[in-house]
């Protein structure tokens, strides 16, 4: 979809100022886990939940979403990762959002 933007956008603004305003999805993926880090430690601190906690499972279910997303991924692609094993290891590789559902808030209720 970033391809498209910056395509439409570019005849009015030029290439390299749409590149440049465009995020791309590794932007929204840490802007999104910051924004929802400082929100849920935030209120957290209005209830009992010490910061401390607060903060270690936000990483927790961080780290398990993009697992989960990425292992999501690979299931989704079963054929293409059984021919080429060695897409498992290529960190630029695909996620996608169901897995990172998944594993975020499984790891956050174990």
């Amino acid at each position: 979809m970033r391809p498209r933007l910056i395509d439409f956008l570019g005849g009015f603004l030029g290439d390299s100022l749409a590149g440049y305003l465009i995020p791309t999805g590794t932007t929204m993926y840490v802007l999104a886990m910051l924004v929802v880090m400082v929100v849920y430690i935030r209120r957290s601190e209005v209830s009992s939940l010490s910061t401390y906690h607060a903060l270690g499972s936000c990483i927790y279910a961080m780290i398990g979403g993009l697992a989960g997303a990425r292992i999501f991924y690979l299931l989704e692609t079963l054929p293409e990762t059984l021919i080429n094993p060695g897409i498992i290891l290529d960190i630029f590789g695909g996620t996608t959002c169901w897995g990172a559902y998944l594993g975020g808030f499984g790891i956050f209720f174990i």
